[in-house]
C-alpha cells in the first residue's frame, strides 16, 4: 500500500506538472510527508487538489508502515541490550566502589544512571530509536554537505529542519521558483529517499524519548507520594473498610492498597465497590 502511494504520487507529479522522474519523486515525499520546501511548485489548482488527499492519506500511512518497519530494524540489536547491561553494571561498581573521591567519575557515573534509568532499563528500544535518530542526522548533514556544497552548519540545519518537517531550507533548483523547476537528478533522489526513511525515524524516536521523559516524571511523582506521611483520615478509610477490629494497625495488603490509592493508581470508590462484591460473594 505504501509503495502504491508513493508510485502514484511519482507517476501524476511526473506526467501532470510535468516534473522529471527524480524530481516527481522528491516532491511525492517532500508533500506526503509535509516538509514543503515549495520549491518546486504545482501548476494548477487541479494539481494542488491531488496534493491535498495526497497527503491526507500519506500522513496515516507513513506513520503506520514505518512503525512496523522501526519495529522490526529494533530487533537487529535487541541481543546487544544484555551485553551492553552488563558491562555498564561492571563499570558502575568500579566507578561507585574505587573511584567515589574522583567528582568526574562520580558524574559519569550519575549520567550512566540517569541515562540508563530514562532510555534502555525497562525498553531498550528507546535507546535503539536514539541512536537511529542521530544516524539519520549524520546522513542528512553529509548529504546536505555534500550535494549542496553548504557549510556544516548549514547542513545540520536542513537535516534537522527537514527531519523536524519544518522545511525551512530548499536545495538547489535549477529553473527558480516555479512549477517548471528541476532539481538536479543525484539532489532529487539522495534528498527523497532521505526523507522517506529519515522523518518516520525521528518522529517515533522522539515518541520514544517523549514517552520515557513522561514515565520518569510520573515515577518521581509517585516516589514523593509514597514518602509523604500517611495522614490520620486516610489511615482512618482503610480501617474502617477492611481492618475494622484491628485499630490503629493495618494488614500488609491494607498498606500496599492505601498506597496504591495514595498514588491514584485506584479509586477509593472502586475499593469500596470491590469491598461490597467480596462480602457479597463471602456470605454465599
Amino acid at each position: 500500500v505504501y509503495m502504491s502511494w508513493t508510485v502514484l504520487g511519482i507517476a501524476f507529479y511526473h506526467y501532470y506538472d510535468q516534473f522529471s522522474g527524480p524530481t516527481a519523486f522528491f516532491f511525492a515525499m517532500e508533500a506526503g510527508l509535509s516538509v514543503g520546501f515549495c520549491n518546486p511548485q504545482e501548476k494548477d489548482d487541479t494539481s494542488k487538489l491531488f496534493t491535498i488527499f495526497y497527503v491526507l492519506i500519506g500522513g496515516s500511512l507513513i506513520a503506520s508502515m514505518f512503525g512496523v518497519v522501526l519495529f522490526e530494524a529494533t530487533k537487529i540489536t535487541d541481543g546487544l541490550h544484555p551485553n551492553l547491561m552488563k558491562r555498564s553494571k561492571k563499570w558502575e561498581r568500579e566507578l561507585s566502589i574505587t573511584n567515589t573521591k574522583n567528582p568526574f567519575l562520580r558524574a559519569c557515573n550519575r549520567i550512566y544512571q540517569y541515562s540508563a534509568m530514562f532510555l534502555w532499563d525497562e525498553d531498550p528500544s528507546r535507546a535503539q530509536a536514539l541512536c537511529l535518530m542521530i544516524i539519520a542526522v549524520i546522513c542528512g548533514t553529509v548529504i546536505a554537505s555534500q550535494d549542496q556544497d553548504w557549510t556544516l552548519i548549514s547542513s545540520l540545519y536542513w537535516a534537522v529542519t527537514t527531519l523536524s518537517t519544518a522545511g525551512l531550507q530548499s536545495p538547489y533548483c535549477e529553473a527558480g521558483y516555479a512549477h517548471t523547476c528541476n532539481i538536479p537528478s543525484i539532489t532529487a533522489l539522495t534528498m527523497g529517499f532521505f526523507m522517506m526513511f529519515g522523518i518516520p525515524v525521528y518522529a517515533v524516536a522522539l515518541g520514544k524519548v517523549a514517552q520515557a521523559a513522561l514515565e520518569y516524571s510520573n515515577r518521581q511523582f509517585h516516589l514523593r507520594l509514597l514518602n509523604t506521611p500517611i495522614t490520620r483520615g486516610q489511615l482512618n478509610f482503610v480501617s474502617k473498610a477492611f481492618s475494622p477490629s484491628s485499630g490503629e494497625s493495618l494488614a500488609c495488603s491494607d498498606y500496599i492498597l492505601l498506597e496504591l490509592m495514595r498514588c491514584g493508581f485506584v479509586k477509593a470508590d472502586d475499593v469500596c465497590s470491590l469491598k461490597k462484591r467480596f462480602d457479597e460473594l463471602d456470605r454465599r
